[in-house]
């Protein structure tokens, strides 16, 4: 009876474990996607969103348990402050998405090939618990603004990798989406995947066969912070 039981255990574990993917199969965009950046905040960075596209493993679970982090490089140009992130993702495997419980927000400083480059010292964490999550376009449009701003230096790389944290048995898998073509930027994106094999950052082209590159908007200074809607007011304007 034990031996049986222990049987039962290892298969459920094997088949839970071949449900692991670094990458969806790629998203449906539907019509009607139409992004504009929002006027009250300073545009710094835009890759935006391919709907259509895959989207790639960056997601926290303790119960299975893995820990997945997509990662993509930007520069900073003028070297003020981020104040606030836009994102788009989705869920997949094995069924009806939930909400996250949360996304980790973090930045970290350039390391340059050879043989590639890849994201180095933690500069940046936050735990974004209050986010906005909408439908949009066939996926996930998030937006968050930062507790405290993430500083910079003007003519730095830096990376940025968003992660979700919720239970893979309740709600399956979270991933980043690529971004269109003609926002690639520098090198491609990354990722660290120990469950998978993968222990230390690593291309996508690599670990997906494809090349891959993350979409996200940031953002700087508030305009008029005195005059001008709060910035929670500012989220339900980005469409």
């Amino acid at each position: 009876m034990r031996l049986a039981i222990a049987l039962v255990l290892v298969l459920l574990a094997a088949a839970a474990w071949a449900d692991l993917e670094t990458h969806s199969t790629g998203g449906e965009a539907q019509p009607g996607f139409d992004w504009e950046p929002a006027k009250e905040a300073v545009l710094k960075w835009a890759q935006l969103p391919d709907l259509a596209g895959e989207f790639l493993a960056s997601q926290y679970a303790a119960d299975y348990p893995f820990d997945a982090r997509s990662a993509d490089d930007f520069y900073c140009e003028d070297g003020d402050p981020i104040i606030a992130i836009e994102w788009w993702g989705d869920y997949w495997n094995p069924g009806e998405p939930p909400y996250a419980d949360y996304f980790v927000i973090r930045f970290y400083s350039d390391v340059p090939g050879p043989p590639y480059s890849r994201p180095g010292d933690l500069r940046y964490e936050e735990e974004c618990l209050v986010y906005a999550e909408d439908p949009d376009g066939g996926g996930y449009h998030y937006v968050q603004e930062l507790a405290v701003p993430f500083e910079q230096e003007a003519g730095e790389i830096y990376w940025i990798s968003i992660q979700a944290v919720h239970l893979f048995f309740a709600g399956g898998q979270w991933g980043w989406f690529e971004c269109l073509a003609d926002d690639y930027w520098n090198d491609e994106a990354v990722l660290v995947f120990p469950e998978l094999g993968i222990p230390e950052w690593s291309p996508m082209t690599l670990v997906t066969g494809e090349y891959h590159e993350l979409a996200f908007v940031l953002y700087g200074q508030v305009f008029s912070p005195v005059e001008a809607t709060t910035w929670s007011g500012v989220k339900a304007m980005f469409r």
